[in-house]
């Protein structure tokens, strides 16, 4: 599909990432452009900080729009729309948890947060999602796709920790208004010398940069569990002779 745009709706008690959309909205509207089957985006959310404390209610309803050029040069829309149930407990929650999903988003938001220059916070963000997933692994599926996440994420983690080394090393503790640059020199004023209220320039190897671009990229598919990976190829379409001469093999 083409001209592809996706609004994503949520209850007004919640607030997206302000990583993906303006401050305190809770609705927003993203740009796709040209899309394929295996790319994702994600969103995340949270509850807005005058609401915490207040009584939640028992359902969240969510809603999609997404508006794109079929082949045939028609406008369509799809709206997808969600009531999802509510939960205080959070042993429950992270158990019924899709680790695929969360995997993938924060996969997404380390990449976005490295591009703003806010190394500081995807590293510490990337840790915090390692220690999630080492909480709430239970099932198998899960299990293995956790050691999925830990496993694609490793570069991507040793690039973070050597930029937090060099910044260690310049006695720089916050990166969140740094932008992100590959080799670039600090901005000069006229004179040459650095501006005073300039934020610290991070050069990034050519590692680092293709360790986040390819975070960038990532889809879901990624990190699912073998059977699950099964399942995505059936959907999908193909010769369906092929498809049952291939997965009906037996090895002797």
């Amino acid at each position: 599909a083409s001209d592809v745009s996706v609004g994503v709706l949520t209850h007004p008690i919640l607030v997206l990432d302000e990583q993906t959309t303006a401050k305190g909205l809770s609705r927003e509207v993203k740009k796709l452009g040209t899309v394929h089957q295996d790319q994702d985006f994600s969103y995340s959310f949270a509850l807005r900080k005058e609401k915490r404390g207040s009584k939640f209610p028992k359902h969240l309803v969510f809603q999609v729009h997404v508006t794109f050029t079929a082949d045939s040069g028609a406008k369509l829309m799809r709206v997808i729309t969600k009531r999802l149930r509510t939960s205080v407990d959070r042993e429950q929650a992270e158990k019924d948890m899709d680790t695929a999903v969360v995997a993938i988003a924060n996969v997404h938001r380390v990449a976005q947060m490295m591009e703003a220059g806010d190394h500081i916070g995807a590293r510490l963000h990337l840790r915090s999602t390692h220690l999630l997933m080492e909480r709430c692994g239970q099932s198998d599926p899960q299990c293995e796709e956790i050691s999925e996440f830990v496993e694609r994420t490793k570069e991507l983690d040793r690039e973070l920790r050597s930029v937090m080394r060099e910044l260690h090393r310049r006695g720089i503790t916050s990166t969140a208004a740094a932008p992100a640059t590959k080799k670039s020199k600090s901005s000069k004023s006229k004179k040459g010398k650095a501006s005073s209220g300039d934020a610290p320039v991070i050069e990034l190897s050519d590692k680092a940069v293709e360790a986040m671009q390819r975070a960038k990229g990532a889809n879901q598919a990624t990190y699912l569990s073998g059977e699950r990976k099964k399942d995505l190829c059936l959907r999908r379409k193909g010769d369906e002779a092929l498809n049952k001469q291939y997965y009906a093999y037996q090895f002797s």
